[in-house]
């Protein structure tokens, strides 16, 4: 094991979380409090964990959204208290990978489907009209 760089008060070895763990458990209480809220358990106050409008969500352009999106009267917000992620890029299959991913593919409709990935660069959530 190697070494400790937090502890707790009594000395114990502290455990780390990710951005991406702090975030869903800040999401988590936020919703709570929403709850709270709405079950009229937590009367005049308001969450403690703000929501901000967020106009970078409101940018996204038609082709990139869901089939009923416009259905929604609600304003994109973000939670204002939030830990900073990195943004990770997706990696390519090794070709190990494609091969063990082709050998299991029983069906043609399947084989096709991945070779016209493959071959073509789709990604998963790219489509054509």
């Amino acid at each position: 094991m190697g070494p400790v760089l937090c502890t707790t008060d009594r000395g114990h070895p502290a455990t780390r979380l990710s951005p991406a763990t702090i975030n869903r458990i800040l999401a988590a209480v936020s919703s709570f409090y929403e709850y709270l809220i709405v079950a009229d358990l937590f009367p005049g106050r308001e969450n403690p964990i703000q929501k901000v409008d967020d106009p970078a969500l409101a940018r996204v352009s038609e082709r990139h959204r869901p089939f009923m999106g416009g259905a929604s009267r609600q304003r994109p917000v973000r939670r204002a208290v939030r830990v900073k992620t990195i943004q990770r890029v997706p990696r390519p299959l090794s070709e190990e990978q494609i091969a063990q991913l082709r050998g299991s593919l029983r069906l043609w409709r399947d084989k096709a489907m991945i070779l016209l990935m493959l071959q073509g660069g789709l990604r998963p959530g790219d489509y054509v009209e």
